[in-house]
């Protein structure tokens, strides 16, 4: 086996949008940082902003999810008053 060839080319190629699961991610930093850096090091500062952020990522998914709905609605709207 030539391990210098490539292998072949897909003739069609996929591609996927994968979004990191943002709320793990600050719990897991919230965890980190409480297990890790002393209460003397502003520990409740980089915690208090973690969580903030948390928050703000709720708020955001919350938004865009009732903007997505009210998206649809309009469009079944549109849908029902085409002849």
């Amino acid at each position: 086996m030539d391990v210098t060839k490539l292998p072949p080319k897909p003739k069609t190629m996929r591609t996927m949008n994968v979004e990191p699961n943002w709320q793990g991610m600050f719990r897991f930093a919230v965890q980190l940082v409480t297990d890790n850096m002393p209460k003397s090091a502003g520990q409740a500062l980089v915690i208090e902003m973690l969580e903030y952020g948390q928050r703000l990522d709720s708020a955001f998914n919350l938004a865009n999810a009732q903007e997505q709905e009210q998206q649809e609605q309009g469009q079944e709207k549109n849908d029902d008053i085409q002849v």
